[in-house]
């Protein structure tokens, strides 16, 4: 989970290079025998240096002053047993190494997709380079010893705008 947060981290340091390689007009992600899900309206598929999966992104500003507003990353994490218990252990190591930035962290809660997927979900508020973020993350099993963790995240001061359209997102959502 962690890389989630920190692919954020990165995103905002280049935000300037998504501009020119976003694939506009693609409203569904797909990584054949991993995940799928539908992106909000506005957002554009995105491949992030470094990460393993092509990110969600809404974009605001042209050319050079592109910067990105909000995001959905997804990450895979070989791990067996129980999603619940995956979760807890993340969410804690998770909670130790943002205790820096003076991070809010949310319950675990329960979270069922429209085709009764079975996941979690959890918020995060904190600070970095100056700027507030909001987090929501979803957690699902991916099967064959995988857990899913997908993180969206905006401006803290537009989650009440964002928080919908994430939620219809991940209602979206299907492993594999």
């Amino acid at each position: 989970m962690s890389y989630s947060l920190r692919g954020w981290l990165v995103a905002l340091t280049f935000a300037a290079l998504l501009g020119p390689h976003a694939a506009r007009g693609q409203e569904k992600i797909v990584v054949p025998d991993v995940f799928s899900y539908h992106m909000p309206a506005g957002f554009a598929k995105v491949e992030l240096p470094g990460s393993s999966y092509p990110t969600a992104v809404e974009t605001t500003g042209q050319g050079s002053k592109v910067q990105a507003q909000a995001m959905i990353t997804v990450n895979a994490d070989p791990a067996r047993g129980d999603l619940g218990n995956w979760c807890a252990q993340s969410l804690a190591r998770n909670k130790a190494q943002l205790a820096t930035l003076g991070a809010q962290m949310g319950e675990l809660e329960p979270f069922a997709t429209a085709a009764g997927v079975n996941g979690y979900r959890a918020t995060v508020d904190l600070t970095a380079r100056g700027r507030a973020i909001h987090y929501v993350m979803y957690f699902f099993d991916g099967g064959s010893g995988t857990k899913i963790a997908v993180t969206c995240a905006c401006p803290a001061p537009d989650a009440p705008h964002y928080a919908p359209l994430f939620e219809a997102a991940m209602k979206t959502f299907s492993p594999k």
